[in-house]
């Protein structure tokens, strides 16, 4: 490094750079040397099992010695999953030679321009295989399953650590092979006793580096027949007869099987105890998803990519992950590996400051970038983005295929994905480009439900309004790519064959309207929220508004500006230029193309129509002559209703909220257990859970409680915690804040599902809405209000509420004594449908 440079880098920032830098110092090797060493010291044990063959150690050695000695030049190598493709490898890399790999599956011109660039190429194939795809003539062919080891003294050939191994994608070094395996089956512990399930075809790093991962450690390889490569229960099935124990793949895959896990109960490969994902970001959401599937027995660990300097370049394991960032991080260097965060003046970052992923080190490879120096040696830019955390730990932010630009940010669709990733219902998520917007794509966790609108709502909470997606589908499957990815191309190319019929209104929509009438709103919401200046293109959010001034200066914006409000838009957008924007002056024709989700009513006065049209009752059968019903007493349930505001100032009498749990509680005289709501099969797995705020409730302090319906009381779980309102849906903060109380229906799935299968669930719903409909029509005479709210971040509810994983909230309601709205107020709530 240069004096001019070296003076722009601080001791301390250099001194941090070096820590992370300090890899083992390894000799260079060849996985070539290393086989020839554990073949002969393992000879009879096994190297690789398929459905069709086993080889041990001597076995594969002896065929692979006997191709590459017909392999005199580059290795083309075709094959489907099987021995053959772990016969391939080794016989390219005992005989020094460099290989690529071609997919059966692709184009003949695609496998003709491998060819092409390699001359004199051998093609490696299967016998089916040569009877089914087409090569130039002259090109020189090895069916693998018909060949027959020759009877010869196996020798070593010698091998140039430094020379290029393999093009998967990117060239790769013997020495950048051997070493990061190495380094890892040391880190892991890795051995002969050990299995990898091979669930990736051969065609790219991920899928060398799990053959070579046995192979070096002296394990076996289990290969998965070609129609299975996809079929998650087969996966399962052959861990467990096979005892694998470690799982290397990219995380879609890893996704795939959690998934079935979760759906295949308790039958799950206890031998597994390392899983390592590499080739696209692994979310924390998949974490959480494998750690439910798989228990905490296994390992996780993230490999970073090696770009031209190793197979992988870093190794993070994870323990407990921040919550707050979706994509977890890479880890710290691999040995004889070097990485570093380069600025655009090629200045190594700080700590938190973003910028370009460059590798260096002993395992660089020849490539077509332009190497550039940092502290002191050579390093090659990758396509990746990054930064450091203070830890000495890499995380990566996308790639540069994944920037956008939106109304003139620069952003990654990375960060939607990885924002999507702290939801606890998503399983995986993935975000394309889509105009001068982006679409995003989720797969929901198994057991659980979430619709794109709900998705979109909770990225709100998390990310800037100009930088969300034009929408979210939810899907049930991901595109994948043949080597296991999610086909982001593939979305893509959905998204423009199929565009959105609407589109999400822009934040913002300033020059609709004349700049006085922008100007007289901005100081009417100022008014309203007590501040000095409210900006049009402010989120009122963030000022401190909540819903129910939202709703106020909806009113008031009617009132005195003459302009018809869509309120449901200012409370997805809230700022005074969508308030204004979306407002038309009253009697004016109604544009539908300007709502968000197509089928959906949000204009008031339709809402109001589509509601007295009692959508819900077969009005064709009014006229059809039936058997009248003698009049029956209704009671209490025709003074039913639900309140969103609660009275502050005084607290709800204890004996009120002891009469309204008393009816959830155990009846008296019944001999089995039985409530005054239905449960299948009698067994009540829904539970009741309370949180008070503090001086709210006579008695009873600010805390989390469980009620106990057997001895009708509330015990102490959490004393003094509280839930913050912003858990709930923007909508519902407002109430929540003012709410005296909350209840909690929350299902314990242990205490039905063994009974029910797949079903508990919907079981325990339709229980949950017994319970709501009984507390909710008991409100009334114990002088209490009841708002039901069905969208709430139950994350925060898991330590005060003593949750385990088993715990799975249902519904919720907020409760206290209730307050009347003013009029005008109570007008704009109920055009809403609130009520």
């Amino acid at each position: 490094m240069n004096s001019a440079v070296a003076a722009m880098v601080s001791p301390s920032q250099a001194n941090l750079w070096q820590r992370v830098n300090q890899t083992p110092e390894v000799p260079a090797t060849t996985p070539a040397a290393l086989l020839l060493d554990i073949a002969s010291r393992r000879a009879d044990r096994p190297a690789v099992i398929t459905g069709q063959r086993e080889l041990t150690y001597a076995e594969l050695l002896g065929l692979a010695q006997t191709v590459a000695a017909h392999a005199p030049g580059p290795v083309v190598i075709c094959v489907e999953p099987g021995w053959e493709q772990v016969v391939a490898v080794v016989a390219a890399l005992v005989g020094g030679q460099r290989f690529v790999v071609a997919s059966p599956d692709a184009s003949q011109s695609a496998r003709w321009g491998q060819l092409a660039s390699m001359p004199g190429g051998l093609v490696l194939t299967q016998s089916w295989l040569e009877n089914r795809l087409r090569w130039p003539e002259g090109t020189q062919r090895i069916c693998l399953d018909s060949v027959q080891p020759e009877r010869s003294e196996a020798r070593q050939q010698l091998v140039d650590p430094a020379s290029v191994a393999c093009l998967a994608p990117h060239p790769i070094t013997h020495d950048g092979l051997a070493t990061p395996i190495t380094d890892l089956i040391e880190r892991f512990g890795l051995g002969h006793d050990d299995r990898l399930l091979a669930v990736c075809p051969l065609g790219d790093e991920v899928s060398i580096a799990a053959i070579l991962m046995m192979l070096l450690s002296g394990g076996a390889v289990v290969v998965p027949d070609d129609i299975d490569l996809r079929t998650p229960a087969v996966w399962v099935d052959l861990m467990l007869e096979h005892r694998v124990t470690v799982w290397h793949s990219p995380p879609a895959l890893a996704g795939l099987l959690a998934e079935h896990l979760h759906q295949r109960g308790d039958d799950r490969p206890e031998q597994l105890r390392i899983v390592m994902l590499g080739g696209e970001p692994f979310p924390l959401s998949l974490a959480g998803w494998l750690r439910r599937a798989l228990g905490d027995q296994p390992r996780l660990v993230n490999l970073g990519p090696g770009a031209g300097a190793g197979i992988w370049s870093t190794c993070y394991e994870l323990d407990e992950p921040d919550a707050r960032r979706g994509h977890l991080p890479i880890g710290a260097p691999l040995a004889a590996t070097s990485t570093y965060i380069l600025s655009d003046a090629q200045l190594p970052c700080p700590a938190w400051v973003n910028g370009r992923l460059h590798l260096g080190g002993r395992l660089l490879a020849p490539s077509d970038q332009d190497p550039t120096e940092a502290m002191g040696e050579t390093v090659v830019r990758t396509v990746h983005s990054g930064r450091l955390l203070p830890n000495g730990v890499l995380e990566l932010g996308g790639e540069d295929d994944t920037r956008i630009t939106v109304s003139g940010h620069t952003f990654n669709l990375r960060d939607i994905e990885a924002a999507l990733a702290t939801h606890e219902d998503v399983l995986h998520a993935a975000a394309v480009a889509a105009g001068e917007s982006s679409v995003a794509f989720v797969k929901v966790a198994p057991g659980r439900q979430a619709t794109g609108p709900q998705l979109l709502d909770y990225l709100r909470t998390k990310m800037s309004p100009y930088l969300l997606p034009e929408r979210i589908e939810t899907v049930g499957s991901f595109p994948l790519t043949p080597s296991g990815r999610i086909d982001r191309a593939a979305l893509a190319a959905r998204v423009e064959t199929h565009p959105a019929t609407t589109t999400t209104p822009a934040p913002i929509a300033l020059g609709v309207t004349n700049s006085d009438l922008i100007e007289r709103a901005c100081a009417l919401a100022a008014q309203i929220l007590d501040v000095a200046d409210v900006a049009p293109d402010m989120n009122l959010f963030d000022v401190g508004a909540t819903s129910v001034q939202l709703v106020r200066i909806a009113v008031r914006a009617e009132v005195e500006l003459k302009i018809k409000v869509d309120v449901e838009e200012l409370l997805r957008f809230p700022s005074i230029g969508v308030l204004v924007s979306s407002g038309r002056p009253e009697g004016d024709a109604i544009d539908a193309s300007q709502w968000i989700d197509e089928g959906v009513i949000f204009d008031p006065l339709e809402r109001i129509a589509f509601k007295e049209r009692r959508p819900g009752v077969r009005h064709q059968l009014t006229e059809v002559a039936g058997i009248p019903l003698a009049d029956g007493e209704t009671g209490d349930l025709a003074r039913r209703r639900t309140h969103r505001r609660f009275q502050i100032e005084q607290p709800v009498p204890q004996q009120a909220l002891a009469h309204l749990l008393g009816h959830l509680r155990r009846l008296d005289d019944a001999d089995e257990p039985k409530y005054a709501y239905p449960s299948a099969g009698s067994l009540y797995p829904v539970q009741a859970y309370l949180t008070v705020n503090a001086g709210r409730v006579e008695g009873i302090d600010e805390g989390s409680y469980y009620y106990h319906p057997e001895l009708h009381r509330i015990i102490p779980l959490a004393p003094g915690a509280q839930v913050d309102a912003k858990a709930h849906a923007w909508v519902n903060q407002a109430a929540a804040r003012d709410a005296a109380f909350s209840l909690y229906l929350v299902a314990d799935q242990d205490a039905i599902a063994p009974m029910y299968g797949t079903r508990s669930r919907d079981y325990a719903l339709i229980e949950a809405g017994a319970m709501c409909q009984l507390l909710m029509g008991a409100a009334a005479g114990c002088g209490l209000g009841l708002c039901p709210v069905g969208e709430m971040d139950d994350t925060v509810l898991r330590e005060p509420l003593r949750l385990k994983e088993s715990h799975a909230l249902l519904h919720t309601l907020l409760g206290g004594l209730p307050a009347e709205l003013d009029t005008a107020e109570a007008e704009m709530l109920a055009r809403m449908g609130s009520r």
